[in-house]
């Protein structure tokens, strides 16, 4: 994925998480999973998360909201998703525990 040559930090206050200049997702989605303490990388969801985005897109570029440039890419990116091109940058967040003390 990355020769961590090209990866740049994020510094907060209490660590530093380094993000592979290739990657398509940042900070938010590296905590994620310090930030969850259950994810699902489900091949299953992930597909069906593209599906229901190449639906949307192909739908509004048919009416014409996206514009011609944009719509064949944004689709395109979908189709990639739904064969898996995405699933190192995709975390899905399934549910999340949370304690709660007196």
């Amino acid at each position: 994925m990355s020769d961590h040559k090209n990866d740049y930090r994020v510094k907060e206050i209490f660590w530093v998480k380094k993000i592979p200049n290739s990657a398509y997702w940042g900070i938010h989605t590296a905590r994620a999973p310090d930030n969850f303490l259950l994810l699902l990388h489900s091949f299953v969801l992930k597909r069906a998360f593209f599906a229901v985005k190449w639906a949307c897109a192909q739908a509004n570029y048919d009416l014409g909201f996206l514009e011609p440039s944009l719509g064949p890419a944004i689709i395109k990116a979908c189709e990639e998703g739904h064969d898996g091109k995405w699933d190192d940058s995709i975390v899905i967040p399934f549910f999340r525990v949370v304690l709660e003390l007196p």
